[in-house]
């Protein structure tokens, strides 16, 4: 496993392909390199670009909602507040909808052209303990949001829309602890692939 883990690191330069371009450039001529032509390469950095963006929106969003957002309306009155917290929720999870499926998606596109690239190679692949953490805490984090989104946002859509705010406060203090566990997921996530290799 360890060997394998150094392949990574040397031909596709650790988390995600960092280093493609010379892994494109070494393949060219090198026996048992990984061959990369320049589509793959453009193809790759692409996805990779898409994953991060997406997971900057999704993270970064939920930054600001927990620290920045949430301690300014509560200024506001109850029925105020509510109303603001589901217009603006609204808003961020059609948003988050659509980026947490590109992460999901982009994710597993990548680690797929890396497992193929590898085995037409002549070299096993094996995903390393970063990869496998980030795909499965990943998912999670992508069916969490979608607990939110459509079970607990329904409630809160519901709440304000007739006038119920003791549910409203409810839903959104449900709301506000899953945010908060899938922001730790996410701050996770990146700590682990950024910090092991």
């Amino acid at each position: 496993m360890r060997r394998n883990v150094r392949q990574y690191d040397r031909v596709l330069g650790g988390f995600g392909v960092r280093n493609v371009r010379s892994a494109y450039k070494r393949g060219k001529g090198s026996a048992g390199a990984v061959r990369l032509n320049e589509e793959e390469v453009m193809l790759y950095d692409v996805l990779k670009t898409v994953h991060l963006l997406s997971l900057v929106l999704w993270v970064g969003g939920m930054m600001f909602a927990q620290f920045f957002l949430r301690p300014a309306v509560l200024q506001l009155e109850g029925p105020q507040r509510l109303a603001l917290m589901q217009d603006v929720l609204g808003r961020f999870f059609k948003a988050v909808t659509a980026v947490s499926l590109l992460v999901l998606i982009t994710g597993f596109w990548m680690i797929g052209r890396v497992a193929k690239q590898m085995v037409q190679s002549g070299t096993s692949f094996q995903m390393p303990v970063s990869w496998w953490f980030m795909a499965i805490a990943g998912t999670l984090m992508v069916a969490i949001f979608f607990h939110i989104r459509f079970a607990l946002y329904k409630k809160l859509n519901d709440a304000v829309k007739f006038s119920v705010w003791d549910k409203g406060a409810v839903a959104l203090g449900k709301i506000r602890l899953w945010v908060s566990i899938n922001l730790g997921l996410g701050i996770l996530i990146i700590a682990v692939t950024l910090l092991y290799k």
